[in-house]
């Protein structure tokens, strides 16, 4: 039985897919350095910019800082910025199920599916409104790479200040 009848694709095909998608995370990665980010605003509301670096050293991924704290139901603009030569996805799975997405530009896989790709030396920016209080676990890595306690950490959504 042929490897495309049993679900799987061709070496062939694989890489012309793999391919593909450098192509177009190159482009996507040329596109976003060549912007300007500026603040964003929602509703006249200015949101709060929250920064996570991706890296790779000495041959793991790093991803920083391991707890983040966000402000509770408020804009924000969450920036993953790869610093690494090579391609990093940021996965938050129940923090994406429970925000509110109003933009995002400079990564490959929908927010749907709970995180994204991101290409090497660029940054990928979410303009979200946050959920619930709560910790919400999040991790760093590489394609069919298991991510490990200095690729993860929690984004911690605490009650905002009154």
């Amino acid at each position: 039985m042929s490897n495309e009848r049993m679900g799987r694709k061709s070496p062939m095909r694989l890489l012309a897919g793999v391919g593909f998608l450098l192509t177009g995370l190159a482009a996507t990665a040329t596109e976003v350095s060549a912007q300007t980010p500026s603040p964003p605003v929602v509703s006249g509301e200015v949101a709060t910019p929250v920064e996570i670096t991706m890296n790779y050293v000495n041959g793991d991924v790093q991803c920083g800082p391991p707890r983040a704290r966000l402000p509770a139901r408020d804009p924000l603009e969450l920036r993953v910025i790869n610093r690494a030569d090579r391609i990093i996805t940021f996965a938050a799975p129940k923090f994406f199920a429970a925000t509110q997405h109003i933009e995002s530009a400079g990564f490959v896989v929908d927010l749907v599916k709970g995180g994204f790709t991101v290409a090497p030396q660029s940054t990928a920016r979410v303009l979200l409104r946050t959920p619930a209080p709560g910790e919400y676990y999040f991790s760093c890595f590489e394609a069919e790479e298991i991510p490990d306690p200095q690729s993860s950490g929690f984004l911690i959504v605490v009650p905002a200040a009154r």
